[in-house]
């Protein structure tokens, strides 16, 4: 049979279903690459964008603003510490009894005593008082022996007191027992507080209490074992820790004491109509005899300065009438607002004035012939006793009557009068009791309690040892608080603005601060009065200052985004462009990458392209680095120029041809002016002559006669007193080499002697 056999095909056309099928190519393969795309480009690219990355923190730091660090905890902790628990500082109270046959005992006493003290103390313990942070001693002086309790750690020897007078005149008495007690507050303070004693003698009828000077008060008379108790634990809480105000505290916010510690005391005398009288006054003898211990006993709790004015054509604003009843001119309690007249009295001269001292003014009026004399009447109808008043913060005013008024209102021409000593002294005694109700105390000699009436003794500092206890227990409560309050309000301000220029100043004034107030704080826990109210006082001062610096208020300081919105309309466009670039270069990439047939790239050449940027990147680094070191030098660079410019004007009258005055080198003086100076002498004593050395001269040493008159000029060698001309203009010949100076100096010294005859001679004069 025959067999029918199909044409065999062609080795290459094998049928379709012998063969896989191959996925489609996106590219036609006549434009296929046939090598992977580089990455040239790319990193070319990016290296672009990234050196913009690099530059973020260059800028970044360039706009830094300069933040001293500032001890935020620190302050926090303060604050807390001080609001969470008020200020009480240690005191020690002793109570003194004689010529009492008590049954109780003397632990009895003592609780007797603190029971009484509870009840007249505040429920809510006050900042600055002893309550409760007190110990109170009993001590029994009867006359076989003598009791004292445990917690006695200072008590007069038995007997002692038995020996003092007390029946005999106040001031001996208060000086008998400061002598007898006053060892205790001297020597112990700073061990627990000072040493307060009350001393309770059982005899006589009329019962007297007075409080001394010092730390010390007595009760004379025939009181029972109640009374006394009673009596002595008021004048504890009320006098000695309370400074006699019926409230138990000094607000330490009406104190006037400024921020800075200082206080300025503005005495003035006002003449209201200088055509009718004029007075003046010997102030000096004041200052010195009745100022300077006040000033000296308040230097714990301020610094006090004092000054003095006269002045004249100053009326008062209120009005005045007569009364036939006490025949003068009248000006009540309802016109004291009125009377100061701020619009005609210039009282605030002084420098401290403007700054954040305290300034507290005390004025004699002495009015006028029209409503002469002046008196004040008091709301109940009566003429105030002492005719003044005081404004709280601002100071007090006396209205002063001349006795001889009537009579010099007569007389057509005015006289000049000087207030006597006596009457300046009475005046300034009204004073010093203004100035302590200015600082929370009584005026009188009285106070007045729910179980009698006490003595109070005057001192002449103006206040006793015990009162100025309480102002500087007051006064460092205060400081603390408004020390911690201040330093509080500027950590939140520096902490909100992130943008604020903290100075180096302001780091440093913080710390101090805080230093100052831990120290008021140790000196205050031991009982160290006087020492706690000085460190106080340096914390508050210095949180001010720190809060206050001009720095602060600068106008430097602005957000994050107030920068953002300066700096992005420079490098926002080009950024966005090249951000853009570096992604288009990215596309094309993997697209050439399809084009080689090898799809969108290996993990390998990812890293490799990711190494070969960060090595790009450390590259950028350096230069980077570089760069910034290039910038110093040209800065220095341009520091030097800018030197030798400054030096260039200053001779640019030489460089321009003006005349100079002289021209001196080697003690010789040539010539008057420049264009005048003789080229021989220049020659013989600078130059060597030509043709001598041929070194010499083959190295730029040139005669004079070569230069121009306008080419010379005055120039000091270093080493050496000649001179040296120097080159002005770039088309004159060049100044002469260091190796022609040399040459100089070594035949300076012959040639100053051959040419001395001859300089002379031809009109050189000696310098």
């Amino acid at each position: 049979m025959a067999e029918i056999t199909e044409p065999l095909l062609p080795a290459t056309e094998a049928p379709e279903t012998s063969k896989p099928q191959e996925p489609a190519l996106d590219f036609d393969p006549k434009t296929m690459r046939k090598t992977k795309p580089g990455v040239k480009r790319l990193i070319l690219t990016v290296s672009v964008l990234f050196s913009f990355v690099l530059g973020v923190p260059f800028i970044y730091k360039s706009v830094e603003i300069y933040r001293a660090p500032l001890p935020f905890r620190e302050i926090e902790s303060l604050s807390a510490q001080i609001d969470s628990k008020p200020f009480q500082f240690p005191c020690r109270l002793q109570a003194i009894f004689i010529g009492f046959d008590w049954k109780s005992s003397v632990a009895t006493l003592e609780s007797s005593i603190l029971s009484q003290m509870t009840k007249l103390t505040s429920q809510t313990p006050q900042c600055g008082t002893c309550s409760p942070n007190h110990t109170v001693s009993v001590v029994l002086n009867s006359n076989s022996h003598c009791l004292q309790s445990r917690t006695a750690s200072c008590s007069p020897e038995c007997g002692a007191i038995r020996s003092v007078e007390l029946d005999g005149d106040d001031e001996a008495v208060d000086e008998a027992l400061e002598s007898v007690l006053g060892g205790c507050s001297g020597s112990n303070s700073g061990s627990g507080g000072e040493v307060y004693s009350v001393v309770v003698v059982n005899r006589g009828e009329e019962v007297r209490a007075v409080v001394g000077k010092y730390r010390h008060a007595w009760i004379v008379g025939r009181v029972s074992e109640a009374e006394a108790v009673s009596r002595a634990a008021e004048i504890f809480v009320k006098v000695f820790v309370n400074g006699g105000k019926e409230e138990g505290l000094i607000h330490g916010e009406f104190m006037p004491v400024g921020a800075d510690g200082t206080v300025v005391l503005s005495f003035n005398l006002l003449n209201a109509d200088p055509r009718d009288w004029v007075y003046d006054w010997d102030f000096q003898s004041v200052d010195e005899t009745l100022l300077a211990p006040i000033i000296e006993a308040m230097k714990p709790v301020a610094n006090i300065s004092v000054e003095s004015q006269v002045l004249y054509h100053m009326p008062k604003s209120s009005l005045s009438y007569w009364d036939d009843k006490w025949d003068s001119y009248i000006f009540s309690t309802k016109d004291l607002p009125f009377f100061v007249n701020s619009n005609e009295w210039h009282l605030d001269t002084s420098i401290a004035a403007g700054g954040r001292s305290k300034m507290l003014h005390f004025v004699i009026y002495i009015p006028s012939a029209k409503e002469c004399p002046l008196l004040l009447q008091l709301p109940d109808g009566e003429i105030s006793k002492t005719n003044s008043f005081i404004s709280p913060m601002w100071g007090g005013v006396i209205v002063w009557n001349p006795q001889t008024c009537r009579k010099d209102s007569e007389s057509k021409h005015p006289s000049r009068h000087t207030i006597s000593h006596q009457d300046l002294q009475k005046v300034f005694e009204v004073f010093m009791g203004q100035f302590r109700q200015l600082f929370g105390f009584k005026s009188d000699n009285l106070y007045v309690g729910a179980s009698g009436t006490s003595s109070l003794l005057a001192s002449e500092r103006g206040f006793t040892v015990w009162e100025l206890d309480v102002l500087s227990r007051m006064h460092t409560c205060f400081n603390l608080h408004s020390c911690a309050t201040t330093l509080g309000s500027l950590s939140r301000l520096v902490q909100s603005l992130p943008r604020m220029i903290i100075m180096d100043e302001i780091g440093k004034q913080v710390k101090y601060s805080l230093e100052a107030a831990k120290l008021a704080q140790t000196n205050a826990s031991l009982g160290v009065y006087n020492a706690s109210a000085v460190s106080s006082r340096q914390a508050r001062s210095l949180a001010e200052d720190a809060f206050f610096h001009p720095s602060i208020m600068s106008v430097s300081y602005y957000s994050f985004e107030h920068c953002f919105a300066v700096y992005s309309p420079f490098f926002l466009p080009v950024s966005i462009h090249v951000l853009l670039a570096a992604v288009r270069e990215w596309r094309r990439h993997k697209q050439e990458n399809k084009k080689s047939g090898s799809g969108s790239g290996t993990l390998s050449e990812l890293l490799v392209l990711a190494e070969k940027l960060l090595v790009f990147a450390e590259q950028l680094l350096v230069l980077e680095a570089q760069l910034l070191v290039l910038l110093d030098k040209l800065f220095d660079l341009l520091k030097r120029l800018l030197g030798v410019l400054l030096r260039l004007i200053q001779h640019l009258p030489v460089l321009l041809g003006k005349p100079l005055k002289l021209v001196a080198w080697g003690g010789w003086a040539v010539g008057e002016q420049l264009p005048q100076t003789p080229l021989h002498c220049l020659k013989h004593h600078f130059f060597a002559v030509s043709g001598e050395d041929e070194e010499e001269e083959g190295s730029g040493c040139r005669e004079p006669e070569r230069w121009s008159k306008r080419q010379l000029a005055l120039y000091q060698g270093k080493g050496s007193p000649r001179a040296a001309i120097i080159h002005v203009n770039s088309s004159c010949p060049s100044p002469p080499s260091k190796t022609c100076k040399r040459f100089w100096r070594s035949k300076s010294e012959k040639l100053e002697k051959e040419c001395v005859d001859d300089l002379q001679a031809k009109g050189c004069r000696e310098n």
